[in-house]
């Protein structure tokens, strides 16, 4: 990984801390509950990219899957964050697991407790 690359991962990640706080400072860790969303990642030569229907532009690419699904559920949380940051409504998820298309393509469903959720 490039110094340039790593200063951009500090900085989304300082930023997520950051919402996170907020969030937590508004309440709404008392208000959010899991959620699942279907994930559909696929292969194209030598590396791994996935994506999520019910949240457009909530993406994340690397070099294998396991690497990707980490990132996409990042991806996912900082997205719902960021939505409910701006006063946005969150999607509901509701995309079923459609059917493999190719071997290079596969959808799950990633169940995740929302950022700043108490247990």
């Amino acid at each position: 990984m490039t110094f340039h690359e790593n200063r951009v991962i500090l900085y989304a990640v300082h930023v997520y801390h950051i919402l996170v706080f907020a969030l937590q400072i508004k309440g709404f860790h008392n208000t959010v509950s899991k959620m699942k969303y279907v994930v559909c990642f696929e292969r194209e030569g030598n590396s791994w990219g996935a994506y999520v229907p019910d949240l457009p532009g909530c993406v994340a690419v690397g070099k294998s899957k396991e690497k990707v699904q980490t990132l996409i559920t990042e991806a996912i949380e900082f997205h719902i964050e960021g939505l409910r940051l701006a006063g946005e409504d969150v999607p509901k998820p509701t995309t079923k697991l459609p059917r493999q298309k190719t071997s290079d393509e596969t959808c799950e469903i990633i169940s995740l407790e929302p950022v700043g959720a108490i247990s």
